[in-house]
């Protein structure tokens, strides 16, 4: 949403404050829009279903009193971030709407230049409102963070609102420091109204103020969407379709892919530490059965103590396993294309779609659950059978009331043991292992459905 600037004194003062407010982070003036363009290539319909669903919990918009939404997930869909992007744009009107998705070599002062910047060329009559020079003064004199921080308040003071949309998918100080000042702005503004909504990684470091979302206890998109889409994203990148990104999206796009298939094992890890579990049950009928299949049993192991078992997979893609793949990958094009300067086939347009295609998603997505959930998890077996010991105890005594309480007592008692710490260590490195060999498993087979009917390669039929 861009308004026109007829004045070229006034252009040509927003050309000269972008070059001054980005001086060295020159690529984070237009990370976002970098990162949109990329993302629409492989944009599906399906998305707008759990666009859906992530609206039935968070609400957000322009509004006549402040507001901050504030989400913290362990996986920021960069599709669905397309989506709120397209209704803000549709929802702001006469607001400046600015959005900002945390790039790799961002820091506090660079992502508050992005949005400050936004907000000048959407309404750049805020220039002429008091004095372009008092302006052009103290932005150009904003050396620091806190400097520039004075002069966007005194900016949005003199604006009739502001919608905001802030990404932030990585852990950082500098992330940790930006998201703090964006919840003070909040809790401490008293201008015009602001609408803030703000999403970052669930990691202490973060700051949880009251009314925070935890979406991911609300739902999960479907991994055989998300993950197909990362992988989808990595090879047409390395492809140079349509384009080569830049070196900060080309990092950002393994980083995703990276997340997307490791949030996958926190839903496979509850799986199996459930069927352990219930295997070590009596056969006949057992109420526990019935409370480890809840909701709520679901999301207190995986976030109270399968948490000790996932960590031990690091949140940012260790560079030699980035390595690893980019390996990968350019080995799987080159049995394609030939090595040396890659010529795409005269066709690729028609190919490009493939790997979106649905039945091609719900089969690479199926070998690669094959993959993460290959280990046979007898790592869990000591601690099941003591929580099983415990709970036939229970079971002797039960009565016609609520065991639940029971139940999430003795599974809290038996992990706070050394057996449950010695199993979520093997099982922890067990599936960092089986995550690094899904994606390698995940590329060839993306390759293969755009490129492998080229030469000699299985393809599936939906190809």
């Amino acid at each position: 949403m861009t308004v026109d600037i007829t004045s070229v004194g006034v252009a040509t003062m927003l050309f000269e404050l972008r070059t001054r407010l980005f001086q060295g982070h020159e690529m984070d003036a237009t990370y976002h829009e970098e990162v949109m363009a990329r993302y629409q290539l492989t944009s599906n319909p399906d998305w707008q279903t759990w666009f859906a669903e992530e609206r039935k919990h968070v609400s957000w918009g322009h509004n006549t009193k402040s507001t901050l939404i504030y989400m913290q997930t362990d996986l920021v869909e960069p599709q669905l971030f397309l989506k709120w992007v397209a209704l803000g744009q549709a929802l702001a009107g006469r607001v400046p709407f600015t959005v900002l998705i945390w790039s790799p070599s961002m820091t506090a002062r660079s992502a508050l230049a992005s949005l400050f910047h936004q907000v000048l060329a959407q309404r750049p009559d805020v220039l002429r409102s008091r004095s372009a020079a008092h302006y052009f003064e103290n932005i150009t004199n904003a050396t620091t963070f806190e400097d520039l921080w004075d002069a966007f308040r005194q900016v949005l003071a003199g604006l009739p609102g502001f919608l905001c949309y802030i990404t932030i998918p990585s852990i950082g100080p500098q992330e940790e420091a930006f998201a703090m000042r964006i919840v003070d702005l909040f809790n401490n503004w008293s201008g015009c109204p602001i609408n803030l909504q703000l999403v970052t990684p669930v990691h202490a470091s973060f700051p949880k103020p009251g009314g925070f979302i935890d979406i991911d206890a609300m739902y999960d998109v479907s991994p055989d969407l998300d993950t197909p889409d990362a992988l989808h994203q990595i090879v047409l990148a390395d492809l140079g379709f349509p384009e080569r990104p830049s070196e900060q999206l080309h990092a950002s796009l393994w980083q995703s892919l990276w997340r997307t298939v490791c949030y996958s094992v926190n839903a496979l890890a509850v799986d199996a530490l459930r069927t352990v579990i219930t295997g070590c049950l009596p056969a006949s009928p057992c109420s526990l059965k019935s409370w480890l299949q809840s909701p709520a049993c679901e999301y207190h192991l995986q976030n109270t103590h399968l948490r000790l078992c996932l960590d031990k997979i690091p949140f940012t893609l260790p560079e030699d396993s980035k390595r690893r793949f980019a390996a990968s990958l350019r080995d799987a094009l080159w049995s394609c294309l030939g090595e040396g300067e890659w010529i795409l086939p005269a066709d690729f347009d028609t190919r490009k779609d493939r790997p979106g295609r649905l039945r091609t998603r719900q089969e690479l997505w199926g070998s690669m659950r094959s993959v993460l959930a290959r280990h046979d998890n007898a790592e869990f077996l000591p601690f099941a059978q003591e929580v099983a010991a415990m709970i036939k105890e229970i079971e002797k005594n039960e009565t016609d009331g609520d065991v639940r309480d029971e139940f999430q007592r003795v599974i809290n008692e038996v992990c706070a043991g050394a057996t449950w710490k010695v199993a979520c260590c093997s099982v922890g490195y067990a599936y960092r292992a089986a995550v690094e060999d899904a994606i390698n498993m995940g590329l060839q087979r993306t390759v293969d459905c755009m490129l492998g009917d080229i030469v000699e390669h299985p393809v599936s039929s939906e190809c």
